[in-house]
């Protein structure tokens, strides 16, 4: 099973620019007590793929996605939520990009996630 802290260091080595995110970031995503607050850190790889996609940049997009659904498979259920929960509720919820940008890109799971998501809310993302 993927841990979450190994699933951080995955997305950090396939998708350009998230480690910088990482540590650009790091005082809005440790708290105060120094616990990591992983839902806050997924959310700035969600604002960074929407930024690339929006710039046109696809570096590593499909990689991207492919470790995604692999986490929601494989990973803890801990790691599993960070992504659904976090990372794709994410990209759902922003207004920048049309997720015809994004949503192709997504696996079996990840769509599976959306779908249920988007069908409780009544929407369509």
């Amino acid at each position: 099973m993927i841990e979450i802290n190994e699933a951080l260091t995955l997305l950090s080595k396939t998708y350009p620019g998230f480690r910088d995110e990482f540590v650009g970031n790091a005082q809005s995503w440790i708290g105060d007590n120094g616990e990591f607050l992983h839902y806050v850190l997924i959310t700035s790889l969600s604002t960074l793929v929407v930024r690339n996609i929006d710039e046109g940049n696809y570096e590593n997009i499909d990689e991207l996605f492919s470790l995604v659904e692999s986490i929601m498979i494989n990973g803890t259920e801990e790691a599993s939520n960070l992504i659904s929960v976090g990372f794709l509720e994410s990209l759902q919820n922003q207004t920048d990009v049309d997720p015809k940008y994004w949503a192709p890109l997504l696996g079996p799971e990840a769509v599976e996630f959306c779908k249920a998501r988007d069908d409780f809310h009544g929407i369509k993302s």
